[in-house]
């Protein structure tokens, strides 16, 4: 917190502190909850209810998360009870995130792999039965989940995002697909997808296949320093039965560039839009205060008011008179 002191905009440190507490929630990757809290607790302290607000709803969500998966196990059960048609034996759990609280948005279109229908329909069916009026924007791009190998000597766990698990799911109905089959089949983006396909790649999880009618080509494997340009709509790609890894659980769930890239550039357009609202935010409740002012008196008590926080240039401030 005394480096914190130091941070003039305390509004950007704090977007990006909001992205970052979402992802280490989301992936359950926080080292301590109470630590997180701490951390709130003297954010709040230092500047406001207002500043932390959305950083506690997201912890309130966590919490109900909780409350709400247990309530799932126990619905399942009943479920399997009654007409043995189940989700049970599948570990899965859902995050229901406040749209207006966490720094997420769903991403483009994408068709759910038909092995998760039946665990999204059912969830949803249980969902609705418990919240009637509520639409629930499903956020893909960080949902995660992991898949066994059965086509290795040695079966391995490898940890992947749901974008990634669908394009492995679909060797399971055949053994070469091209790079334009695969995004008709899953619905991802072509600039997500082929990140996708080069992680898959570069791991050798999957390879490029000259001929698709003979999908063990081990010549063909892409080298290490391929990239996107590598591949094409009409490159075929098969899974790399040679797999082979020291470790049985393979994490290949990293984040993707263009991910990263946008999330800084609509981070920071949040930031000066929302400055914007805050300047005039300010501007109504001085003049509330005072009736009447003097232009450069008016933007120079915008000024002091707001250095805590940012310190607004002159021109958002002529700005946001409009």
């Amino acid at each position: 917190m005394n480096v914190f002191r130091y941070i003039e905009d305390k509004d950007v440190f704090q977007k990006f502190y909001s992205k970052t507490l979402a992802r280490r929630l989301v992936y359950n990757q926080s080292v301590s909850e109470d630590a997180e809290a701490s951390m709130i607790s003297k954010l709040k302290e230092a500047c406001g209810f207002e500043y932390t607000a959305k950083l506690q709803r997201m912890f309130q969500d966590v919490n109900a998360t909780r409350e709400l998966n247990a309530k799932f196990s126990d619905y399942l059960q009943k479920q399997e009870e009654a007409n043995g048609s189940t989700i049970k034996g599948t570990d899965f759990n859902i995050m229901i995130l406040s749209s207006n609280a966490w720094p997420f948005q769903a991403q483009g279109p994408f068709s759910i792999p038909p092995e998760l229908e039946q665990c999204h329909n059912t969830f949803l069916a249980f969902y609705q039965e418990h919240h009637t009026g509520r639409k629930l924007t499903w956020c893909y791009h960080l949902s995660r989940g992991e898949v066994v190998t059965n086509y290795t000597k040695t079966r391995y766990i490898f940890q992947v995002s749901t974008y990634q698990m669908s394009v492995l799911m679909l060797y399971n109905s055949s053994l070469v697909y091209t790079v334009s089959a695969i995004q008709l089949q899953t619905g991802i983006e072509e600039a997500t997808l082929l990140q996708i396909l080069q992680i898959l790649l570069k791991a050798k999880v999957l390879k490029i296949v000259s001929d698709p009618k003979c999908e063990i080509d081990q010549s063909t494997v892409i080298s290490d320093d391929s990239n996107e340009s590598n591949l094409s709509p009409d490159t075929h790609l098969a899974l790399y039965t040679d797999y082979k890894n020291k470790r049985v659980r393979v994490y290949l769930n990293v984040p993707l560039k263009s991910e990263t890239k946008q999330e800084i550039e609509q981070t920071l357009g949040n930031v000066e839009s929302d400055r914007k609202l805050i300047v005039q935010a300010c501007i109504v409740r001085i003049m509330k205060t005072r009736k009447v002012m003097k232009h450069h008196q008016l933007i120079s008590e915008v000024v002091t008011q707001l250095t805590p926080r940012f310190k607004p240039t002159v021109l958002l401030i002529k700005v946001s008179f409009v």
